[in-house]
């Protein structure tokens, strides 16, 4: 699919669970952008997008202003995702924790004591945290070769979920379920703010104020 029609990108972003914009370490304009972007979902959404300036060997603060006028916060690299487990102690105090691996490669949890009560099925629960998502929106990143560059993640696990390429070069190899692409566009602020056009928005006060500010510089 690479139409950027309305209905293709609802679709898409209604059905996710975890979405990260991905934006190439490249300055305000398009860091400010993919803040925006994600204003936006959260607005529209009402779900949470996290941002990514793809700079693991670079320092994102260094490159950005003091006064860049926003409060989200965003990352220079995917989380590691890591294996979560919680264990509800509740009214029993922890004397000893050992952990190891066994003969079989399990790891063993040795927590102790344990009161006459306590149901593991009702007490012990567990989540994956981190850098797996199911919606991929990258930003002024030509493939995902440069995608795999850019942050740590493979691409084959990107290939499994949705993806809005948007872009401002002729050069992006349209690897997006979704492509936008606007080499005409002077600016990701710019084309930003001509999709909200398109898409009958009216940008909130936080959102217009940070591409402003984008534009402005």
């Amino acid at each position: 699919m690479n139409v950027d029609r309305k209905e293709h990108i609802d679709e898409i972003i209604k059905k996710a669970n975890k979405i990260a914009i991905i934006a190439a370490p490249v300055g305000v304009d398009i860091l400010a952008a993919s803040i925006a972007l994600s204003e936006y979902i959260d607005h529209q959404y009402n779900k949470n997008a996290v941002v990514i300036y793809a700079s693991k060997t670079a320092s994102a603060s260094q490159e950005i202003p003091e006064d860049f006028p926003t409060t989200r916060e965003y990352l220079t690299d995917v989380e590691e995702r890591a294996l979560q487990v919680k264990i509800n102690y509740a009214g029993t105090e922890i004397q000893t924790i050992d952990y190891y691996k066994d003969d079989d490669s399990n790891l063993v949890l040795d927590i102790k004591p344990i009161n006459a009560n306590f149901v593991p099925d009702d007490k012990i629960k567990y989540e994956v945290k981190g850098g797996s998502y199911d919606l991929y929106i990258t930003l002024g990143i030509q493939s995902l070769e440069k995608l795999e560059q850019s942050v740590s993640i493979k691409k084959e696990e990107v290939e499994k979920a949705d993806v809005i390429n948007i872009d401002l070069s002729n050069d992006n190899a349209l690897y997006g379920k979704i492509n936008i692409i606007l080499p005409e566009a002077d600016s990701y602020s710019s084309l930003l703010l001509a999709k909200f056009g398109e898409w009958k928005y009216t940008p909130k006060r936080e959102i217009s104020k940070i591409l402003l500010y984008a534009l402005s510089k």
